[in-house]
């Protein structure tokens, strides 16, 4: 296990305030679990996030928050010890994975909450909630301002608009970022994990099944793109992965469709495998409309392929040298955790890609199944992580001598 390193870390642990912190986060528990209920229960699809923004306005102004704003892109934004200097700005996302319409109604099965959302991000507002109160209310004030931010557009198609957003306004007044997502205590994210998702259309004349057998078809067009592409061997190192996760197309059993499309996923934790992956699909793709196209019986007509960029995540590297990443190993260890370096994709890949120090961990608890409707949240520990979270933020802010 690597020695602390972090002095003022550890000198923290000793401050009269933090332990009155540390108490309050145990205090809070009940509260901090009945705030992520309701924050749950708030529908937020991608592009449909203002309803749980305006909830989190008006908590961040009840407990004194100042400059309260939602911007042009839907993040919420609230600042505490403002001043003139760059601010440490510790964030959690809005929006969900789930489309509009999706129940998310809480229930209680043991010791577990279940519902879409109720850890990602759930989980992350709620210990963003959490962090705010307990500097509100004890009057903690920091040498350089502490930035709050709930964004827009961390999932999906969202395609990081938030934080793209926040730091296009921002990045000269942003020196440390930290990002508020899922669960855990050990792992600290200082890899961002680069993606591009694509969507594939493909379009013909269409017709009947009958009178027309043998016109070209999108479907069996996009079937042989699809068996050319699983072709693909993915290399385990650097670890590279796609997915297809939606597929459409065509009215009815008995027509030959006009359209048909899928959208896919590509991830790669190094650029150059991803590049290669990337033109691997384009080429897997255009094999296949070409195959379906010299297939065909009636050649007066033939598919027309589009292949759309719908989105890109930029990767990145923090040094494990840099004070944000040692900070953050330091405040785990001091917590009784092992910390875990880690990469993923989250709001963190925008600072990281332009080299503002940025992480995200997790915010405590344990989850399962995330992504799906059958998602739960379990806040067992929850407080250690958040106390974590806490000694990582005045550790870097640095607490002003006034207690």
């Amino acid at each position: 296990m690597r020695p602390l390193a972090n002095t003022e870390v550890v000198r923290l642990l000793e401050e009269p305030i933090l332990k009155r912190a540390f108490n309050l986060l145990d205090e809070m528990e009940d509260e901090i679990m009945q705030r992520q209920i309701e924050i749950c229960q708030i529908p937020a699809p991608a592009f449909q996030e203002s309803l749980r923004a305006s909830y989190l306005k008006q908590y961040f102004s009840s407990i004194g928050l100042k400059n309260i704003k939602i911007d042009e892109k839907g993040n919420l934004l609230a600042e505490w010890s403002t001043n003139s200097l760059p601010s440490l700005c510790i964030s959690a996302h809005l929006d969900t994975v789930f489309p509009e319409g999706t129940n998310c109604s809480v229930r209680k099965v043991g010791g577990l909450y279940l519902a879409p959302g109720i850890c990602d991000d759930a989980a992350g507002l709620a210990g963003l909630s959490a962090i705010a109160t307990v500097l509100t209310k004890l009057e903690i004030r920091t040498e350089i301002p502490i930035l709050f931010a709930a964004t827009v557009g961390e999932e999906a198609l969202g395609n990081l608009r938030g934080v793209r957003h926040l730091f296009a306004e921002n990045k000269d007044k942003i020196r440390y970022f930290i990002s508020l997502d899922g669960a855990g205590i050990e792992q600290i994210t200082n890899r961002a994990l680069g993606s591009k998702r694509y969507k594939i259309e493909v379009e013909g004349p269409g017709g009947h099944s009958w009178g027309d057998f043998g016109m070209v078809n999108p479907i069996q067009a996009l079937g042989r793109a699809i068996h050319k592409m699983l072709g693909y061997k993915p290399p385990k190192h650097p670890r590279t992965s796609y997915n297809i996760g939606i597929i459409s197309g065509g009215k009815s059993v008995n027509s030959i469709p006009q359209k048909a499309s899928f959208e896919i996923d590509l991830r790669s934790i190094s650029q150059i495998a991803l590049q290669e992956l990337e033109q691997y699909m384009i080429n897997a793709i255009e094999a296949g409309v070409l195959e379906e196209n010299e297939h065909a019986q009636f050649r007066h007509s033939l598919l027309q392929l589009k292949i759309n960029l719908i989105g890109e995540r930029p990767s990145g590297e923090i040094s494990q040298n840099s004070k944000i990443v040692k900070t953050a190993m330091d405040a785990t260890l001091c917590l009784g955790a092992t910390p875990m370096l880690e990469c993923a994709s989250t709001d963190a890949n925008i600072p990281i890609s332009i080299g503002v120090e940025a992480i995200t961990l997790g915010a405590g608890g344990i989850c399962g199944s995330c992504h799906t409707t059958q998602e739960w949240f379990n806040p067992e520990s929850r407080s250690t992580s958040l106390k974590r979270t806490l000694l990582l933020i005045l550790a870097l802010a640095g607490m002003k001598k006034s207690y």
